[in-house]
């Protein structure tokens, strides 16, 4: 069977309770369950047959930390249940915007341009 990781962050490393019905019914199915803080440096990412990025919530806070991250899983191969284009325009909350603009409802949103 097959090792899965539930990615989280450092303020809940645990599997989160959004997650627990997905996780107890992959480990009922033989498979084996951990959450994982995505920015932990001790983290071995390739002995993981599978990465689901789930509770990565401080994201953020370090984007440019989690967008290198997401370049060393992409750049290992290592097999993510996430597409990791599809995180990195989600990231951006002005996909929103996107949505909005074909016409797929979203909820009522104000866009602030960020000053730098």
């Amino acid at each position: 069977m097959a090792t899965i990781s539930f990615v989280t962050y450092s303020e809940h490393p645990e599997i989160l309770p959004d997650d627990m019905l997905f996780s107890t019914a992959l480990m009922r199915r033989g498979h084996e369950v951990h959450a994982t803080v995505w920015d932990d440096p001790l983290v071995e990412w390739n002995n993981f047959d599978r990465v689901i990025i789930r509770s990565a919530w401080d994201y953020f806070k370090k984007s440019p930390i989690f967008f290198s991250w997401l370049d060393r899983l992409e750049q290992r191969n290592i097999p993510i249940w996430n597409s990791i284009p599809l995180m990195r325009w989600n990231a951006d909350k002005t996909y929103l915007y996107e949505l909005e603009r074909h016409n797929i409802p979203v909820v009522p949103t104000c866009y602030i341009e960020q000053s730098h």
